[in-house]
């Protein structure tokens, strides 16, 4: 029995005001994440997402379900409810969902977990899916586009978990096929599954520093031109000039090429696009035809990415090439082309509109952003898609990030371990701000 009981409860009252102390700084958002983001975690997650191939390229490969696989494991191992949906083989999505005390508001984090193809192994100075650490780089293919920002959206809920910090509101973690493929599977779930995808905003970790205010959209195109086949020697025996496919196919991509001359568009302040001039984007990225060296294609087919301006339209676009293929058919009768939509993200200007200085997420990121960005993010446009999708489920889409890559889609590609730590510790902060009461 204590002999002083003045002394034990001046200490148990202590100890009771030194808990609720330290209760008090966590519930006011006073603890400095920082202190649970680890580089080596974030590193070591970004290699094995880059060691896991998921390189993708349309009815030719789609190495996706080991990737889904593993994504899956790391949000159950943080205690998300998880599901996989695989509407198509090999197009497997990834939903988790960590449930707060309250269950509002939502907030969504989105990133798709597949890459382009490698393309030219030889033009590699480093294996592409090596996860090679070089100057403060990771190497690899999709170590920028966007193995990274999953790694990092993953590394900033483990943070908040270790933390021991409890959200209110529920975090949604979406990782899709994308580069294209996401058309296998989020139109399914959206329709099928929209429980699932229930948020009140879902955040593309794909960003930049601005956030995004309009996307222009895209379609990818099919310009199908066909011809005559036969001997290439034809011409001399029958004195007839067959049309070759191929010859064909270059008038029309030159063509093409010249925007100007067929499309309809108005510049627009959000996108400066310099290396474009502000114009809208219409690349041609695949072209096949023919059979054999002596033989005449009669048939030839390219692959065209254009990426829009606000204001223009997938179906509009389409329309006016089709006016200008009509246009060179009259000068070339012999020119038989035609053009088809591939698929296109698109998001009508009544969704845009919603996205205002007052929305809830944009006043969170601009005040969370600048100690680490060193600015205050203003707006800008995206030649990106927007994620129609999404915005049909009643979430606001919004692009933010932070840099820290380069190469994308290119040889050699890879992201800063330096933008990584700055993407987690971003998403940490704002997933506090939006989703805990205090922060």
């Amino acid at each position: 029995m204590m002999r002083y009981p003045f002394v034990a409860a001046l200490a148990a009252a202590v100890g009771v005001f030194v808990g609720l102390s330290v209760w008090g700084v966590r519930a006011q958002g006073q603890i400095d994440i920082r202190t649970y983001i680890k580089q080596a975690d974030l590193v070591a997650l970004c290699q094995k997402l880059v060691q896991i191939r998921s390189d993708y390229d349309e009815g030719v490969i789609a190495n996706h379900k080991e990737m889904a696989t593993f994504l899956g494991s790391q949000l159950r191992a943080l205690g998300f409810t998880v599901d996989i949906i695989e509407p198509e083989p090999n197009y497997p999505t990834v939903i988790g969902r960590l449930r707060g005390s309250g269950g509002k508001p939502i907030l969504g984090m989105i990133a798709h977990y597949n890459t382009v193809a490698v393309g030219d192994r030889a033009k590699w100075t480093v294996d592409p899916f090596g996860g090679e650490i070089k100057d403060g780089k990771i190497y690899g293919r999709g170590s920028s586009d966007m193995k990274m920002p999953m790694a990092a959206s993953i590394i900033a809920v483990k943070a908040i978990v270790d933390s021991g910090v409890k959200l209110s509101g529920d975090l949604v973690l979406l990782f899709i096929p994308g580069e294209g493929a996401q058309v296998h599977s989020l139109p399914y779930i959206t329709k099928n599954r929209p429980e699932l995808l229930k948020a009140d905003w879902y955040l593309d970790t794909e960003g930049g520093p601005d956030i995004v205010k309009i996307a222009g959209g895209w379609v990818w195109s099919k310009i199908t031109v066909t011809g005559d086949t036969g001997h290439t020697g034809m011409r001399v025996a029958t004195g007839h000039r067959p049309t070759n496919a191929i010859y064909e196919m270059a008038k029309v991509l030159t063509a093409v090429q010249n925007l100007d001359d067929w499309m309809t568009y108005k510049k627009h302040p959000l996108f400066p696009q310099p290396e474009y001039d502000g114009k809208p984007v219409v690349e041609a990225g695949k072209i096949e035809g023919g059979y054999k060296v002596n033989q005449l294609p009669d048939r030839a087919e390219a692959q065209v990415d254009i990426r829009l301006l606000p204001g223009q339209s997938p179906d509009g676009v389409l329309a006016e090439m089709r006016t200008l293929f009509a246009r060179l058919q009259k000068s070339d009768p012999d020119l038989h082309v035609t053009v088809e939509p591939m698929t296109t993200q698109w998001v009508p200007m009544k969704y845009w509109n919603t996205l205002t200085d007052d929305d809830a997420l944009v006043k969170a990121i601009r005040a969370v952003a600048p100690p680490i960005i060193g600015r205050t993010p203003g707006w800008t446009g995206s030649i990106g898609g927007g994620r129609p999708d999404l915005w049909e489920t009643g979430a606001k889409w919004i692009n933010f990030g932070v840099g820290g890559g380069a190469n994308a889609h290119a040889p050699d590609e890879y992201a800063t371990i330096d933008g990584g730590m700055k993407r987690a510790e971003l998403y940490a902060r704002l997933l506090l701000r939006v989703l805990a009461p205090g922060f």
